[in-house]
């Protein structure tokens, strides 16, 4: 069984190690371990989200954060992530143009990307281990995350994806409206949006 709460400081390093273990493919992972913390600390701190906690473990096993306004990434910034970062995309082709492309399309024009619809609230990252999965664990930190989002007063929530299986779950369950799809070489971002029922 799993109980969802909401997520705490206590919570940001088993977030991040299921960020690494579940969204490697993100461009922020280029920054490293320290970075993602850094981010999630940030997120924690200013914005809300939950996470789902397996009453056998006590171990985090799925969570959701909100972003209810933009972060600047150079807080989350340190020599060492910058450093992991350089030497990531220095020497790979594919990382740098992901890298590029991303920070110029992705969070550069971030408020564009949802068409400026201030009635909407960004689902900035979801994600539940690979053994948890099929669970309805997913569902649930969405239903949260909804519940959440409508008593801070939006009425829509948006969200970028790699992930065409959930864009299409959310197409489906949600009646989720794809805004744009950009290819970052790597891998395409869906950039999505739904109405809370």
């Amino acid at each position: 069984m799993y109980k969802i709460k909401s997520v705490s400081n206590d919570h940001i390093k088993e977030i991040a190690d299921i960020f690494f273990e579940e969204l490697n493919i993100s461009t922020l992972s280029l920054f490293g371990q320290e970075f993602i913390e850094n981010m999630f600390e940030i997120l924690v701190k200013e914005n809300s989200g939950f996470v789902s906690i397996s009453e056998q473990s006590s171990k985090v096993v799925g969570f959701v954060i909100m972003t209810k306004k933009d972060i600047s990434l150079f807080r989350c910034l340190t020599f060492k992530s910058f450093f992991f970062l350089l030497k990531k995309i220095l020497f790979n082709f594919r990382y740098f143009k992901a890298f590029t492309i991303s920070f110029f399309k992705l969070y550069l024009q971030r408020s564009s990307l949802k068409n400026h619809d201030m009635s909407a609230v960004e689902l900035s990252h979801i994600a539940v281990k690979k053994d948890f999965k099929s669970q309805k664990i997913g569902t649930n930190l969405i239903k949260s995350f909804e519940d959440q989002a409508k008593k801070n007063g939006y009425k829509k929530i948006f969200t970028s994806s790699h992930n065409e299986k959930l864009v299409e779950h959310y197409k489906k369950i949600k009646n989720a409206e794809v805004l744009s799809i950009i290819d970052l070489g790597t891998y395409k971002s869906y950039n999505v949006i739904w109405n809370i029922k």
